[in-house]
Parts: C-alpha cells; sequence; structure tokens
C-alpha cells in the first residue's frame, strides 16, 4: 500500500548478541533490543519514536546513527 517494501529476517548471531547486551544493561523491551540489533548488523535504517530506547542507547553509548523518526523519514522519500 505505502510502496515500501518489507522483507523478513532472522536475526543473526551478532544481533542476538548485541540485542542481548542491550537488554542486560537495562533495556527492557526486547522486541526494540532486537529490531535495534537487526538494523545495525544489516546496516540499515530504524524507524522508532520510542525516545526512551534512544536516550538509553545514547547514555550506554551505542551508535544511533541509523535510527530515524518521521520527519526524516518522509526527507528519505
Amino acid at each position: 500500500m505505502s510502496g515500501v517494501f518489507v522483507k523478513i529476517i532472522n536475526p543473526d548471531i551478532r544481533a542476538l548478541t548485541l540485542a542481548s547486551e542491550i537488554w542486560l544493561k537495562g533495556h527492557r523491551d526486547i522486541l526494540d533490543d532486537i529490531a535495534y540489533a537487526c538494523s545495525r548488523s544489516l546496516n540499515a535504517f530504524f524507524l522508532t519514536l520510542d525516545e526512551e530506547l534512544i536516550n538509553f542507547l545514547r547514555r550506554n553509548r551505542y551508535p544511533i546513527d541509523n535510527i530515524i523518526n518521521l520527519v526524516k523519514l518522509r526527507e528519505l522519500s
């Protein structure tokens, strides 16, 4: 409907390891942790409005250069 295709992937071991590390450091939303980790593993954009997650990643010195919000997403099209 939107003209954007979604590809289903299986997280690789690097993504699962990173997601586990983030969870162990205190971010208890494992689905967000896995989604972020997969985006890093795939060198892909990660669309989120979750400021709590972004702030957690920032505080723990995880890269956030691939995170985009709706404004940035619109700029890409």
